[in-house]
Order: structure tokens, then sequence, then C-alpha cells
């Protein structure tokens, strides 16, 4: 399912801001600070996403059918994103033994320290490139 995002329920606590999807059961996180908990819940809603059974994925909710069911004076309401990039990184992983050469790897390796990716992420993303276009 590829949706846009996910309406997330802020409430703030003494000392932090927990996050809960009410459409995602199970989906939670918190933060120190708004900003904190905001980043920390497109986190988890892409960990969340990526690692749950389908039947467990549920559409979103429009705003105000979650308003309708969470406004008080403690708590706001926001959609938060689905990062497809962050989603990526909790897709279940294989390893493999390839062989390519080392001029190849130094040159992929000036790239990594550019880019601030490691080795496998950067040849996980040229493969992409390359059968896209296809």
């Amino acid at each position: 399912m590829k949706t846009k995002g996910y309406y997330a329920v802020f409430e703030k606590t003494d000392g932090a801001v927990e996050v809960f999807f009410p459409d995602l059961k199970g989906c939670v996180t918190f933060g120190d600070t708004v900003d904190e908990a905001f980043e920390m819940a497109i986190d988890v809603l892409a960990g969340w996403l990526q690692e749950s059974e389908p039947q467990f994925i549920k559409t979103p909710s429009d705003f105000e059918t979650v308003n309708s069911h969470y406004s008080d004076e403690n708590t706001f309401i926001m959609r938060i994103p689905v990062d497809e990039k962050i989603k990526r990184k909790y897709e279940e992983k294989k390893r493999i033994n390839i062989s390519i050469p080392t001029s190849v790897i130094e040159k992929i390796d000036l790239a990594t320290k550019k880019l601030g990716v490691n080795r496998s992420e950067f040849l996980a993303g040229a493969a992409l490139k390359e059968l896209n276009g296809l």
C-alpha cells in the first residue's frame, strides 16, 4: 500500500511529547521536544510500515476523523509523511558475495564518503537507478 502519510496524535506530558498513530496499533514513539517527537514519528512510521504484516496496515483516516476522537488541550494532530528512504533502511537485507575490481571499489569508496553512505547503500542505490532505467 502506498500512501503519502498518516495522522499522528502528539500528546504533551511532563517532560516528553508522546506520539501515536490511531490507524496503526502499536506504532508509538516520543521525544523530549515537539521537533524531536516529529523526527521520531517519521522514523517509527517508516519502520512500522516496513515490518508489519499487511493485514495490520490500515488505510489512513482523514483529519476530521482523527481530530474528532483526539482533540483536547494537551494534544495536537499532525500528518506524518511516509519516508521511503527510511523505510528501505528497515527492509530485510541479504548478504551476498560479489567480486568488483579494486579500481572500481576505490571509486565507490570516494563516492560513499562524499554522499555519506556506506558501500551497501551506494551499491543498492546504483542498482536501483540502473533497474529503473530498464
